[in-house]
């Protein structure tokens, strides 16, 4: 459900939602941190990432580039991290399958 809601969300929207999750302090490093341990948050997390790349204005790839750097900080055995990282390196930044 929250992938849909992301999907309807507008550029200025999806920027605040990822500041929640990606941005400084300890409360976006514990929301970072749960959706990364989480089997379902992981596909949030992709979509939010893909809706940050399809943004393409320099602020908002400098997001993008950001929000990748932490999932990566975050990465741990016991997470989806690398499947997270993994997903978006096998398609494009909209999603789509690279050719």
């Amino acid at each position: 459900m929250a992938e849909l809601l992301l999907s309807f969300t507008s550029a200025s929207q999806t920027a605040e939602v990822a500041a929640t999750i990606f941005g400084e302090g300890e409360a976006a490093a514990a929301a970072l941190s749960e959706l990364m341990a989480n089997q379902f948050g992981n596909y949030v997390l992709q979509s939010l990432l893909r809706r940050l790349g399809g943004v393409s204005e320099a602020q908002g790839a400098q997001a993008y580039l950001a929000a990748l750097q932490r999932v990566r900080d975050a990465q741990s055995a016991e997470n989806y991290g690398r499947s997270i990282l993994a997903r978006l390196a096998d398609g494009s930044v909209d999603g789509e399958a690279k050719a």
